[in-house]
């Protein structure tokens, strides 16, 4: 029996060492990844009914919801649809169509960052500037977060898409 132990643990022991805190972290944390989904992506916009050319805010959360911290990319630069994936960390699935005004920042590392349990990181844009929203009626919206990329000197990061929920609102004249 000492002997059964002895073969256990001294592998454990010498491969062991070299294992750090945040080498434990990131092991629980895509443990958890094989979850269902460790993370939920929520969409809001500030009101339902908008004038033609007013600002139409939308607001959308990232929250982590397994037990255990997840590496993510918290950039949330907005994109095209069509855009190459390094500039589109979340786009929008609206009947509109996108402004090529808007150019998203280089990624970088410190983009990246761990969300532990329960938290959440949100950013708002003015879909109506980035979206040709200009014609009266009902538009429908939902929102796509993605990472395919890990920090070029960090831990690696939660990759995958979520779609959040779908959410309606009306444009009408003023």
């Amino acid at each position: 029996m000492k002997k059964i132990l002895l073969c256990l643990w001294l592998p454990m022991f010498i491969f062991g060492c070299s294992k750090n805190a945040e080498t434990e972290i990131l092991e629980q944390s895509f443990n958890s990844i094989k979850d269902p989904v460790p993370l939920q992506l929520v969409l809001t916009i500030d009101k339902s009914v908008y004038k033609v050319r007013e600002p139409i805010i939308a607001t959308l959360k990232l929250q982590n919801t397994s037990p255990n911290p997840i590496n993510v990319k918290k950039r949330m630069a907005l994109g095209a649809v069509g855009a190459p994936v390094e500039f589109r960390d979340v786009y929008f699935l609206i009947d509109a169509t996108f402004s090529t005004r808007y150019t998203p920042p280089e990624l970088s590392d410190s983009d990246f960052g761990y969300l532990s349990p329960g938290d959440g990181i949100e950013n708002s844009w003015d879909i109506a500037l980035v979206y040709s929203i200009s014609d009266v009626g009902v538009y429908y919206v939902a929102a796509i977060y993605q990472n395919s990329y890990d920090a070029e000197n960090g831990p690696p990061s939660w990759r995958g898409e979520l779609r959040s929920n779908t959410i309606s609102f009306e444009v009408v004249n003023p």
